[in-house]
């Protein structure tokens, strides 16, 4: 019954393992005066793909580092709306939660303070896709 309750246990983890993420939410660009969409999805290969909807632009976030804080560095390849998205700005991401339910968005250009770029938002697990 323990083999079992084993072999039950590890096909669920590893089942739940290999699904996407999804994580979804707006965020906020001060200089556009507006609220974004977003909704990130985090590959079963770790891939991280960015889509803004109803704008139309989607790429992808090019992994550079973690920080001793756990902040996740990114690197923003528009790919699909470049003539309404910005291309190449540098994205932020740190989960605020123990679950990794919820992720604090942060994406700019610069990291100066008027920077024009500046959007800002949480996004939160939708759900585990396949």
């Amino acid at each position: 019954m323990k083999n079992i309750l084993l072999v039950s246990t590890l096909f669920v983890s590893a089942f739940s393992f290999a699904q996407s993420k999804v994580y979804a939410g707006e965020a906020y660009q001060a200089a556009a005066d507006a609220l974004f969409n977003v909704e990130l999805t985090i590959t079963k290969d770790k891939k991280y793909l960015i889509n803004y909807t109803p704008e139309g632009c989607s790429g992808e976030l090019k992994f550079i580092k973690e920080d001793e804080l756990g902040f996740l560095y990114f690197k923003e390849k528009i790919t699909k709306g470049k003539d309404v998205c910005q291309d190449g700005l540098n994205v932020y991401l740190i989960y605020t939660d123990e679950d990794k339910k919820t992720l604090n968005f942060k994406a700019e250009a610069t990291e100066e303070e008027d920077d024009f770029f500046r959007t800002l938002g949480d996004l939160t697990l939708k759900e585990n896709q396949k």
